[in-house]
This record gives C-alpha cells, structure tokens and sequence, in this order.
C-alpha cells in the first residue's frame, strides 16, 4: 500500500502539518485486524446466539461458515445481535483511532481544520503568515472532503492579497492555484461524479455521456489551469489536467487552446481494451467509504459468490452483501458490524434480515 510521508510548516518557532496524502503507518495492519475480528460477528453457537442472531431466519442461517444451526428470527426492534469479541474489538478501534496524534494522522483532517480556524480568529497574523495558515485550511479542508469550502478559502486568501496590494513568491502562487485548482475538480466530481452518478462517470477518456451538468467545478479548474500553464507552459501536470477539465465541461477539443492541446489519440491504450461501465448501482453494490479491500466467497454455501468489502477508514463500516442470483446483491451487515453502525434496509429476499 503506498504511503507519502507528511511534511510541515514552521510558523513562528512551531511545526504545522501540512497536506499530506495516503495512509497512516499501521494502517494495514489495523484494517487486517478489523477483517479478522469480524468475523465474529458470524454465529458460533445456536445457544450463544439465540433468536438475537442477526442471521435469524435468513437463509443463510445454518449455513455460514461457524455456525451449528439456525437461530430464531430477530424482531423488526431489536438491533441484531453483536458477539461480545465484535463490541471489543470495535471498541479497541476507536481507542486506537483516538490516540492517536491528531497533527499527524492522515484520518483526522477535521480537527486540523478546526486548529488552522482557531488560529485565524484567535491570533494576530501578518499577512505572510496569514497566507500560510489559510493555505493550510485549504488543504485540510479538501482531505475532509469539504472542497467547496476549500475552494472558497483559496479564493479569498487571493482577494485579500490582492486587496492588501500583496504578492506572495513564485513557488507560493503556484500554489494556490494549483491547490485552487485541484479543489474546483474535486468540487466538480462530487457534485457530478458522485452526487448525480451516471454508469460511464469519470471512465476516461470522459465521453458526452459522462458530461458534467453543474460546471462550476470544471470551470474553475480551467481558470486557474490555464493561468498555471501561461506561466509555466511545460507544466505537463497542468496541461493534463486542463485538457480533462475540458472533457468535463464537453469542450474538448474544439476549445482547448492549441498550444495546450493533448489530441486525442494521447489517450489511446496500446491494446484494444473494452471499457467497463460502473454497474455497482443497479447491481446493488454501491458504498460511500474510503478505497479498501474485496473478498469474493460462498459465504452461505448456496453456490453463489457473495461480496464483503472493507474501508482503510478507521471508523468506517465493514459491509456485506449476498448474492441473489439474479445479477444484484443485497447489503446484510446491519448494526452487527465492526461500529455497530451498519445500514438497516427491507430485503429483496425473503427472511434476511438486515
């Protein structure tokens, strides 16, 4: 798993986080702990699990992998049934989580937020070091997922600047718009990509089809794209990028400019590769959480592959989901998994409960 050490920033005689991308050290050994121990989330013992098992009445009862019989169904209020190793080893998570040192782990960019935020209205900044501290929200900003507000952050460390007839260094304007930038895309692919997603969203080359209908996102990483290359034309980074934030806005290439035009055949691959279609969807597959790991297994021995997946966030729910033998799954963690915060949702299948 790749990892990018964090770098920091000295302000007044102190070290600040900087942005930083990847995974904490440990952090694979904590997701195959969290995979392990899950596990028990499965029944061992019809008498230690009772009619709280949350497998009750499913037809995966008496089948999965541990378990001796079929426990009773589980009432329509009662959350399902969570093995005394499952509530320990969710609680060991959360004490590891909050340990550790929230200036340098990469999960925890909310409370640099808040620091960076605390700093700004607390303290008396000159400009240069007011410049520094806002790029950083930005920053942390964007790894929280909050690009809209990050996008706003930059913008107004560039309007203050301006307004107080103030010009940061080369390397340090490059920057900002190249952090501006990256969050206008990032604002554009959530707003697109994951809000209004489409089967071909974000399959590059991006297709008519994948054509970003709110293009405020898209529009602003043209903008500062295009600044970044009339400053600096061999930026290949920015380069590729502009032509993508093209594609996104459905412009490309009639109007990429053509000293800034990759042609298209540049994103042709060398063998005849079909694409493939996000079906996860209609399929039943779909999870919000961080990149993480697959097991594809008969879990209820019915000859069908089932699908658990997991998240690198620390918090993050384990999901489950059975195979209906039809083409779609149906997710069946509910509140049994790791943080007991699991989806509970009426099944496709008769008898599994969630």
């Amino acid at each position: 798993m790749r990892m990018r050490a964090l770098s920091a920033c000295r302000l007044k005689g102190k070290w600040l986080p900087v942005r930083h991308a990847g995974v904490p050290k440990g952090a694979c050994g904590l997701a195959l702990l969290w995979l392990a121990l899950c596990s028990a989330a499965i029944p061992q013992q019809a008498h230690e699990h009772g009619a709280g098992s949350p497998m009750a009445g499913s037809p995966m009862a008496g089948n999965v992998v541990g378990s001796v019989s079929s426990p009773g169904r589980v009432p329509a209020n009662q959350p399902p049934y969570q093995a005394p190793s499952t509530r320990k080893m969710a609680s060991l998570l959360r004490a590891t989580f909050e340990a550790t040192d929230w200036k340098l782990d990469a999960n925890k960019p909310e409370q640099r937020v808040r620091y960076y935020q605390s700093m700004l209205e607390q303290r008396k900044l000159g400009w240069s070091d007011d410049a520094v501290v806002r790029l950083q929200l930005a920053k942390e900003l964007l790894s929280a997922g909050q690009s809209e507000a990050a996008v706003a952050t930059l913008e107004n460390l560039k309007e203050r600047l301006r307004a107080a007839g103030k010009t940061l260094s080369t390397s340090a304007e490059q920057q900002v718009e190249e952090w501006l930038a990256i969050s206008y895309l990032r604002l554009g692919e959530q707003e697109n990509c994951a809000h209004t997603h489409g089967q071909r969203a974000c399959i590059f080359p991006i297709r008519a089809s994948a054509m970003h209908q709110l293009p405020r996102g898209a529009e602003g990483a043209v903008k500062e794209l295009t600044a970044l290359l009339k400053a600096d034309p061999a930026n290949a980074e920015a380069m590729w990028l502009l032509n993508v934030a093209y594609m996104q806005l459905g412009r490309y290439p009639k109007e990429v400019p053509a000293a800034l035009l990759i042609p298209s055949r540049g994103f042709d691959s060398d063998q005849g590769f079909a694409e493939f279609p996000d079906l996860a969807g209609a399929a039943g597959l779909d999870v919000t959480s961080h990149a993480g790991g697959a097991i594809l297994e008969d879990l209820d021995g019915d000859g069908l592959l089932d699908v658990m997946v997991s998240s690198s966030g620390p918090l993050d729910q384990m999901h489950l989901f059975h195979n209906n033998g039809d083409g779609t799954f149906v997710g069946c963690d509910g509140a049994g998994g790791p943080t007991g915060r699991g989806r509970r949702t009426q099944s496709r299948r008769d008898g599994l409960q969630q």
